[in-house]
């Protein structure tokens, strides 16, 4: 395969992760997709067979070895969705009992909402987030307000 194709793969993986949600994969295998093309540009991969080998081995190596620490090293600092969400306050859509989920709004989303608390969250009211768990948000018992 000639040089220029690979480098368009590359190339191209790295668009790709920029707008789409691949979670840092398609980074690697554009890098395995450079360097591969870069060894076949300086004649070191003739045989596709070569090349194929060189892409398959090089994809996993730099999505295993590097994919983390890059990862962490970029990330570094970033506040998490968690920890901002922490403290809000989250309105509640209808009247959630103890131990129970019910439907809540929070900046325009919808969210479950978990009552972990002795009371009734009554429907209309503003509460404290306590924590998040994925799209599930923990509310104690304090009102807020607005």
């Amino acid at each position: 395969m000639p040089y220029w194709i690979w480098l368009t793969i590359g190339v191209s993986c790295f668009i790709f992760e920029l707008f789409l949600p691949f979670d840092f994969f398609l980074f690697f295998i554009g890098a395995a997709a450079l360097v591969t093309g870069g060894g076949v540009a300086i004649g070191l991969l003739e045989p596709l067979s070569w090349q194929m080998l060189c892409f398959a081995l090089l994809t996993p190596l730099f999505l295993f070895s590097l994919r983390s620490p890059l990862k962490n090293k970029l990330l570094q600092g970033a506040p998490s969705l968690e920890s901002d969400l922490e403290n809000a306050l989250v309105e509640v859509l209808d009247e959630i009992p103890p131990g129970a989920r019910g439907k809540g709004s929070l900046r325009g989303t919808q969210w479950t909402v978990e009552n972990r608390s002795g009371e009734i969250l009554r429907a209309g009211e503003h509460y404290q987030v306590h924590s998040s768990h994925g799209t599930r948000l923990v509310v104690q018992t304090e009102k807020g307000e607005i």
